[in-house]
C-alpha cells in the first residue's frame, strides 16, 4: 500500500517510475519513500492521443536514481519513435497468422 505525496523534489531518491495510459490519459507516477511507506505522485500529462508514438515504460529504481533522474529518462521515451517503429516492424514480420489459417 502508498499513500498520496502533494509534491516530489528533482533531487529525492525514487523507487521507480511508471508511465502509460490511464483511462484514456498518459500519465505518470513517480514513488518515493515518505516516512515508512511509498509514496505515489501522479501527473496527468493529457489525452493518449496527444503521445500517439509512446510506449509504456517502467523504470525500477531502490533509491540509486533521483526522481530528476528517471523523469529526463521518461521524457526522452515520450519523445521516441522507437517503441513505435519497433511495433511496426515486429507486425510486419510476424508470420502468427498467415500459419494459423493454413
Amino acid at each position: 500500500m502508498h499513500i498520496v505525496a502533494d509534491q516530489i523534489h528533482k533531487d529525492e531518491p525514487s523507487y521507480g517510475l511508471w508511465e502509460g495510459p490511464k483511462r484514456g490519459r498518459w500519465v505518470q507516477r513517480v514513488f518515493v519513500v515518505r516516512g515508512d511507506a511509498n509514496a505515489k505522485f501522479e501527473t496527468d500529462y493529457g489525452p493518449v492521443s496527444f503521445w500517439p508514438d509512446a510506449t509504456e515504460i517502467i523504470y525500477p529504481s531502490f533509491g540509486e536514481n533521483s526522481v530528476g533522474q528517471l523523469q529526463e529518462m521518461a521524457e526522452c521515451d515520450r519523445y521516441s519513435d522507437w517503441g513505435a517503429k519497433h511495433r511496426r516492424r515486429v507486425a510486419a514480420e510476424s508470420t502468427l497468422i498467415p500459419d494459423i489459417l493454413r
